[in-house]
């Protein structure tokens, strides 16, 4: 009997082409795509840039009318036959929800007399992916399921010679696979800004749609010991509390987000380290630079600890670099392709003519 042949895999397509959650969010605002790009007036060019250039958005986009809708939702709202996959009224209600956030943070920033956030076009979109994609996990996770692997299936179909991205297969618990979104996003546009969002984006829908004594404790995880005090400093700016993780903290601090370095975990704690499991599985995690973790493959220690502090909880990671480590290892890219919410990576912050600022100048954050 003649031996089957294999069909070889090539996996020579880019990272950016393989997000399966960004592009079923892009295919909600009417831009259907399985290679991250879309063909626009004879032009193949990437989905955000697509998006852009149809709405005509611009860096700052940050008026809103006199009904108090943002700029970028008005033009969606004239979408001659709306939007394919979110109603009219979905849409107000995400801009009325990323008003109330961002004014709050607004209200942080005044008392410590930091100018107030006025959101370029890219990352106002990135809030509204986020509404959009909180609001689906909330309130019907396994019809969210279901759409994704639909994409999945299409990507698998129209790139047979790439190795296959796996299912999501949670059966009753869609959440187990929903419960991590990525952020893959250029040095310099504004990361923690978004992160502080993130924050009052989640803590909102756990309120409307679950119950907010769920939810554990907010930690962030940071790579070292000096993004730590950074982070600390920064969310104090936001109007957050915050705290460095000690062993003596007590319930002063069950309100404030823990700031950590990844490498204090332990299976078991000691002197200088503490144990995963003493934080219960049900928080809210942040991850600051998670590729940094990935290096060991989809066994990896980081994620191995991420994974348990957010088991029945959720997780947010943000990274210029998650490309690097995704195609270095076929467990870690088949995990981020179906993570990544939003990609703005160097490339798209290149094309829309910004520049890493010199150190210590400033920047979108």
């Amino acid at each position: 009997m003649a031996k089957r042949r294999t069909r070889r895999r090539n996996n020579t397509l880019p990272f950016s082409a393989q997000l399966i959650v960004a592009q079923w969010l892009f295919a909600k605002f009417g831009f259907e795509s399985t290679n991250g790009r879309f063909l626009m007036d004879n032009r193949d060019v990437p989905l955000i840039e697509a998006l852009r250039d149809r709405y005509q958005l611009k860096g700052d986009m940050t008026l809103r009318n006199s009904e108090g809708e943002h700029a970028i939702v008005s033009r969606l709202l004239a979408e001659a036959d709306g939007l394919p996959g979110i109603s009219d009224d979905e849409l107000r209600e995400y801009d009325r929800n990323i008003k109330h956030l961002t004014e709050k943070l607004n209200d942080g920033r005044a008392i410590a007399g930091e100018q107030a956030i006025e959101w370029k076009y890219f990352q106002y979109l990135m809030l509204l992916f986020t509404e959009v994609y909180l609001d689906w996990l909330f309130q019907k996770p396994e019809a969210l399921r279901d759409e994704l692997n639909s994409h999945i299936e299409t990507w698998n179909l129209a790139h047979e010679d790439e190795t296959p991205l796996t299912l999501l297969d949670t059966k009753d618990m869609p959440w187990l696979e929903l419960n991590k979104v990525a952020y893959w996003s250029a040095t310099g546009s504004g990361k923690t800004l978004i992160m502080h969002a993130n924050i009052l984006q989640y803590q909102y829908y756990l309120e409307r749609y679950g119950n907010k004594k769920d939810l554990g404790r907010i930690i962030l995880l940071t790579p070292n010991e000096g993004l730590t005090r950074q982070h600390i400093q920064e969310l104090a700016i936001a109007g957050i509390e915050a705290a460095p993780f000690t062993k003596n903290q007590g319930s002063l601090f069950d309100k404030a987000v823990i700031v950590i370095d990844i490498n204090k975990f332990r299976d078991e704690g000691k002197d200088k380290t503490v144990s995963t499991a003493s934080f219960g599985n049900n928080n809210l995690v942040l991850v600051d630079e998670g590729h940094r973790g990935t290096s060991s493959g989809g066994d990896g220690t980081f994620l191995r600890h991420r994974n348990a502090l957010c088991e029945k909880g959720f997780s947010f990671e943000y990274s210029a670099t998650f490309a690097q480590a995704a195609m270095k290892s076929d467990a870690i890219r088949q995990q981020y392709s179906k993570a990544i919410l939003f990609d703005y990576s160097y490339r798209h912050f290149y094309a829309d003519g910004y520049v890493i600022p010199p150190k210590n100048q400033g920047s979108f954050k």
